[in-house]
């Protein structure tokens, strides 16, 4: 659908670069013959010059419009060329491990941190991965992914693209994929919390995913480490898990959303899928995680 509208865009563009060439020669044509009828004063071209006079406003009428309409016509075809469009929307929130610090270390001169710019086999882009920018553009997915979205970190290779790829390796048709990244390195539970900064913002570029087709798959969490640092954040984390979990399924309009959620230990790796369960209470399952790739390939080494 969008290829032949793209087509059809780009016969109509021709067409009118077709037309605004003849157009400019008449008015050239024109505009050297009221010259030169001026320079002679010949007044017994009089009633032609005028004609001409008319014929040379008319023209410029003319190309002034068709010049917007082929600007116009040029914007849209490219829109229809290069933003395809997701069916299949997956968010990606969290802190630091979800925006990916693969391949990230510190300079032993300077301690500033880089990304050695690595990418794995399993995170190579797909014309099928589209990621939104933050601009809230669809482009198509690379590493870093959060590069616009936690612009203040060093951001290297997350999860992301890994989890894309693997879906379309085991589902061939299972259509295009649009990430959204919404992760911040470093935040806590209580700053995705409804009302603050990151949550509004979650939902913002959720919903405008939305707006142009396409359904949520799924979202990736992976956060936890920065809840660790004291007792009470630790004890109360699963409530407000929980309640983040419900706000932001009420406030997207999808109440049976599906969450994965990455648990990282010293010596195990589990993911846990929660689905709602009656009104306020979810059901987990947990499923112990086998890592085929090393922690590098995940951006895990935060």
């Amino acid at each position: 659908m969008i290829l032949a509208h793209a087509l059809f865009l780009k016969k109509c563009t021709w067409e009118i670069i077709n037309l605004l060439l003849i157009n400019h020669q008449t008015i050239k044509k024109a505009s050297t013959l009221l010259s030169k009828w001026g320079e002679r004063r010949d007044w017994e071209n009089k009633k032609e010059v005028s004609r001409l006079r008319h014929l040379n406003a008319k023209w410029e009428r003319t190309w002034t419009m068709l010049s917007l309409l082929f600007l116009v016509l040029l914007t849209q075809s490219n829109l229809s060329i290069s933003e395809q469009l997701p069916q299949n929307i997956f968010i990606l929130a969290g802190q630091s491990n979800m925006a990916g610090r693969g391949g990230v270390v510190n300079n032993t001169k300077n301690g500033i941190p880089s990304w050695d710019g690595i990418v794995p086999v399993q995170c190579q882009p797909n014309p099928s991965i589209l990621r939104l920018s933050a601009s809230l553009t669809w482009v198509q997915a690379h590493e870093p992914l959060h590069a616009d979205i936690d612009y203040n970190k060093t951001n290297g290779v997350g999860p992301g693209m890994s989890f894309a790829n693997a879906i379309l390796t085991k589902v061939p048709n299972f259509g295009s994929i649009g990430l959204v990244p919404c992760a911040i390195g470093g935040t806590s539970i209580s700053e995705w919390a409804k009302g603050g900064f990151l949550y509004d913002q979650l939902v913002r570029r959720t919903q405008f995913a939305l707006q142009r087709g396409g359904v949520i798959g799924a979202m990736l969490w992976y956060q936890g480490e920065s809840d660790t640092q004291i007792r009470e954040d630790a004890d109360a984390y699963e409530g407000r898990l929980d309640r983040f979990f419900i706000d932001l399924r009420a406030d997207l309009g999808y109440p049976t959303l599906p969450i994965i959620q990455v648990i990282k230990g010293y010596s195990f790796t589990y993911v846990w899928i929660a689905s709602k369960h009656h009104a306020h209470h979810f059901k987990t399952w947990k499923l112990n995680l086998q890592l085929q790739s090393s922690p590098r390939n995940l951006g895990l080494l935060d």
